[in-house]
C-alpha cells in the first residue's frame, strides 16, 4: 500500500453543494434536496442523510478507481454510448487502514459498508425544462456484502459516467489532509474551501455549505460551531488560515497568508517574464530545420 501521504483522490467540486450532507451522527430519514441551475433542476433522494465520513468513503472509492482502473470490470452499457456499469470487489480492510481506524474491529468495517450502502441509496433526477428532458440515474447502482461474518469485502456496481466526471473534471483531494480531522464540519469546510479558494466567506453561506442549516440550531450556536470548525482547520493548515471578521460576519484569509500569497504571485509573474525572455530560440550553428537547442 502507498504511504498515506501519497493517497490522493479527485471529486466533482459541485458535489458538496448538491449532496444531502448533514454534519451529525443523527441522520435524517427519507431525505430529499433540490438544486436549480438556470433551466436545469437536480433532485436527490436518499433513505437517510450523508455526512463527512461518507464523503471520505466516496473519495476512497474514487481513489481506487484512479489507481486500479483495470480492475473495474464492465458488466453492462448505460444509455449513454461508451459508458458502462462497472463492477469491483472493494477491500474494506484496506479502506479501514487508510482511514487509520482499527481494522480488527468488525464494527468499524461494517460502518464503512453502511456508508457505501448509503451512497447506493441516492437517486438522482435531472430535469432540463428548456429541452423538456429528464434523466434518472444513480451514482452506485448496487452493493452486495460478500461475507456478513467479517465484513471484509463488498462488491459494488457503479456509474462509470459519474466516476469519470469526477476524475476528468474534478478537484484533486489529498486524503490524509481530510482524514486527520476530528469533526465532520471541518471535512466539509475543507473540501468547500478547496473547491472555491476565495479570499472571504460569508458565515451564512458557510452555515449552508457545511450543513448547519439542516439542523435546528440557533444562529448563535451555529456561529460557535463554525468557530470551532475554523480552529481545527487553521491548526491543520498553517499555510492557509482564516480569521473571523465580527463586524461583517464573514471569514477572511489571514493577512499574513494573503500577503504571502501576493508575494508568491509576484514571484511567479517575475519567473514567468524571465521564462518568456529566455524562451527565445537558441542559435543553431547547424541551421538544421526542427532542431531545438536546450
Amino acid at each position: 500500500m502507498k504511504d498515506i501521504k501519497e493517497i490522493k483522490s479527485k471529486i466533482d467540486p459541485v458535489i458538496l453543494h448538491t449532496m444531502p450532507f448533514l454534519p451529525a451522527h443523527n441522520r435524517k430519514k427519507d431525505y430529499l434536496i433540490k438544486r436549480r441551475w438556470g433551466t436545469q433542476v437536480l433532485t436527490l433522494r436518499a433513505y437517510e442523510t450523508l455526512n463527512g465520513y461518507d464523503l471520505i468513503t466516496l473519495l476512497q472509492m474514487l481513489k481506487d478507481y484512479i489507481q486500479n482502473r483495470s480492475k473495474w470490470e464492465k458488466v453492462g452499457e448505460t444509455l449513454e454510448p461508451g459508458k458502462f456499469i462497472l463492477k469491483r470487489e472493494i477491500d474494506i480492510s484496506s479502506i479501514a487502514k487508510e482511514r487509520n481506524i482499527k481494522n480488527n474491529d468488525a464494527s468499524n468495517r461494517k460502518s464503512i459498508i453502511n456508508s457505501i450502502k448509503r451512497w447506493a441509496s441516492v437517486d438522482c433526477q435531472l430535469v432540463d425544462e428548456k429541452n423538456n428532458s429528464e434523466i434518472n440515474t444513480k451514482y452506485i447502482y448496487e452493493s452486495k456484502i460478500i461475507n456478513t461474518k467479517n465484513y471484509k469485502t463488498m462488491e459494488i456496481l457503479i456509474n462509470q459516467r459519474f466516476f469519470d466526471f469526477c476524475v476528468n473534471e474534478g478537484l484533486v483531494i489529498i486524503l490524509n489532509e481530510i482524514i486527520k480531522y476530528k469533526h465532520e464540519t471541518t471535512i466539509l469546510l475543507d473540501v468547500f474551501i478547496q473547491s472555491t479558494k476565495w479570499q472571504r466567506y460569508d458565515e451564512k453561506l458557510l452555515f449552508e455549505k457545511i450543513g448547519l442549516n439542516e439542523t435546528n440550531l440557533k444562529e448563535r450556536e451555529k456561529r460557535r460551531i463554525l468557530k470551532r470548525t475554523f480552529t481545527e482547520f487553521n491548526e491543520n493548515n498553517k499555510s492557509i488560515t482564516y480569521a473571523h471578521d465580527t463586524k461583517n460576519k464573514n471569514w477572511e484569509k489571514s493577512i499574513a497568508t494573503h500577503k504571502k500569497s501576493i508575494a508568491t504571485h509576484k514571484r511567479s509573474i517575475a519567473t514567468h517574464k524571465r521564462s518568456i525572455a529566455t524562451h527565445k530560440p537558441a542559435r543553431n550553428p547547424y541551421r538544421r530545420k526542427g532542431l531545438i537547442s536546450i
